[in-house]
């Protein structure tokens, strides 16, 4: 059977990607200017962003990692 999540680092994680989705948006947006699709990749990087959860190392600097991934 696969290991749980622990809820605190679940939540941790949430309250990340929520304090940086203004951030987040505003990088994407410097990497298609102008394009109606912004609100389509943030969408699209959270969910890969939410996939890949596991795999970030908390206490490392959430905001390089995801625009990595962006």
């Amino acid at each position: 059977m696969g290991k749980k999540e622990n809820p605190d680092d679940l939540q941790a994680y949430v309250n990340l990607l929520v304090e940086h989705q203004d951030r987040l948006r505003a990088y994407i947006y410097t990497l298609i200017p102008g394009s109606q699709h912004v609100n389509d990749v943030v969408q699209n990087t959270n969910a890969v962003l939410w996939q890949k959860r596991k795999q970030f190392e908390h206490g490392t600097n959430f905001l390089a990692w995801a625009f990595n991934i962006a």
